[in-house]
């Protein structure tokens, strides 16, 4: 069936991720995954009743809050 096949890919090469699926793979809590899905405009679409994440955009997005959190700090304890 398609489901096993879907299940077979590892989730480093889909190209969309289910809410349960991202994740398990980045350690991210459901709400904010789904929060994210309804907030980010072209980032997922739903489908049914699950929402589907484009990995690569999802993984963008978290280097740049990552970024963004390490010049935060940055700042703070005054390190250039």
């Amino acid at each position: 069936s398609i489901e096993e096949m879907a299940m077979k890919v590892p989730v480093h090469q889909k190209y969309t991720l289910t809410v349960t699926e991202a994740s398990g793979y980045f350690g991210i809590g459901e709400k904010w995954l789904r929060e994210y899905a309804k907030t980010h405009s072209g980032a997922a679409f739903f489908i049914g009743n699950r929402w589907y994440i484009f990995r690569e955009q999802l993984e963008e997005y978290l280097a740049v809050l990552a970024r963004r959190e390490e010049e935060e700090q940055t700042q703070v304890w005054g390190i250039y």
